[in-house]
């Protein structure tokens, strides 16, 4: 014990907290696969960068989510839809905010490179500027979502 807490008890956690991490980062990084090319296919289409991240940031969410579950939290929701749903208005909030994010950078770096790069690049160069932050709250939302949503 130290200081009132049970340090044998954060250890283990610790042990427990870094391969399910890095477990839900391999799961997200195919999820991330697929926003990346929902969102690019968009832009080529004539989408806007703000609505193919919102579009690819669903897909990808979805996926990484209802992967992780069983393969990350070893667990058995039985209230998985809601809390699927809940999982997707939360990442819906969250690609909104980096919609926009992707959007100014995209617009910023069109400034600095555009005669260099095609926009769907500099979108790209925006996402990958974007991932490491959201990687990390989409990991404790989920997981707080999984440990405390119905079993």
């Amino acid at each position: 014990m130290v200081n009132g807490i049970d340090v044998s008890t954060v250890a283990f956690s610790q042990k427990k907290e870094l391969p399910r991490f890095l477990r839900f980062s391999v799961l997200s990084g195919v999820g991330w696969v697929l926003d990346t090319l929902v969102l690019l296919m968009l832009i080529a289409w004539g989408v806007s960068p703000f609505w193919g991240g919102l579009i690819g940031a669903l897909v990808g969410a979805a996926f990484a989510f209802s992967s992780s579950v069983s393969r990350v939290f070893d667990a058995k929701l039985r209230g998985y839809i809601f809390t699927l749903f809940v999982y997707l208005l939360y990442t819906l909030a969250l690609a909104y905010l980096i919609a926009i994010s992707i959007a100014l950078l995209s617009r910023l770096l069109a400034v600095t490179l555009s005669s260099l790069l095609p926009a769907v690049i500099i979108a790209f160069a925006a996402k990958v500027l974007t991932t490491p932050l959201t990687l990390l709250a989409n990991y404790l939302v989920a997981r707080k979502l999984i440990q405390t949503g119905p079993k």
